[in-house]
């Protein structure tokens, strides 16, 4: 693919031909999830990477990837992908963030005098846990059922009931909203632990709570890209096509 293609897209389009990109872009800097819609000589600017060399290395990362090992998200139906992000990421969350708050406060309590980032790091983690536990259940309960729904009514032809909150668009850009906050703490934690980087006192349970942490931003990432990029559109154009028919 010719560089000037790749400036004339969006990160977030990039990341949707072919989700194997979206490690580059976390390695870059380059934020493809909340700010998606950001063309790539933007995000380039703003993770401040040289445009031509980001476009280099996407195209070495093209060559070099098992293209088998990828899912074209946007060919996959919004009813499977709902499916996919509730069975993968609202799953693994789940699972997540009671296994990292228990690592957080053993490592509170035996390197927190040395590193009194580490206290301020769990209040903030049980932020993120609260408002992810809280966004999760709103999605499952109104967003995706929605989406769901506009999804039958076109294969069957069909007129769906009002829904209770008017457009599609309007719990849509609550959730894109939310997006925004939880990626701003992601963005909190890294800062505070100094982009995961362990002290040189760091036991094996500092280690592990670091990379659990780091997994579960790069996880979250995929995460928002999948919503915000692909699912949500598919919602808002379907409903545009219903109300065209």
């Amino acid at each position: 693919m010719p560089t000037t293609l790749f400036e004339s897209k969006s990160v977030g389009e990039l990341v949707s031909e072919r989700i194997g990109r979206a490690s580059l872009f976390e390695k870059l800097g380059i934020d493809f999830c909340c700010n998606g819609n950001q063309l790539l000589p933007q995000a380039c600017q703003q993770a401040g990477v040289e445009l031509e060399e980001a476009c280099s290395l996407i195209q070495q990362d093209d060559l070099s990837a098992q293209k088998s090992d990828d899912i074209d998200w946007t060919a996959v139906s919004p009813s499977d992908l709902i499916d996919h992000i509730v069975n993968v990421h609202h799953a693994y969350l789940r699972e997540a963030f009671p296994q990292i708050e228990r690592l957080l406060k053993k490592i509170v309590e035996v390197h927190g005098l040395r590193h009194p980032e580490l206290q301020s790091m769990r209040e903030i983690f049980s932020e993120l846990k609260q408002e992810l536990e809280t966004h999760m259940m709103k999605e499952e309960q109104i967003l995706f059922p929605i989406i769901k729904t506009l999804e039958q009514s076109l294969t069957s032809q069909t007129t769906p009931e009002p829904f209770h909150c008017g457009s599609v668009n309007n719990p849509i850009r609550m959730m894109e909203h939310e997006h925004d906050i939880a990626g701003e703490i992601l963005r909190r934690l890294r800062k505070l632990s100094h982009q995961y980087q362990l002290p040189e006192d760091a036991c094996t349970t500092y280690q592990l709570t670091f990379n659990q942490l780091s997994e579960l931003e790069t996880d979250l990432h995929l995460h928002i890209h999948k919503e915000n990029n692909i699912l949500f559109p598919a919602g808002a154009k379907m409903e545009q096509q219903l109300e065209q028919r």
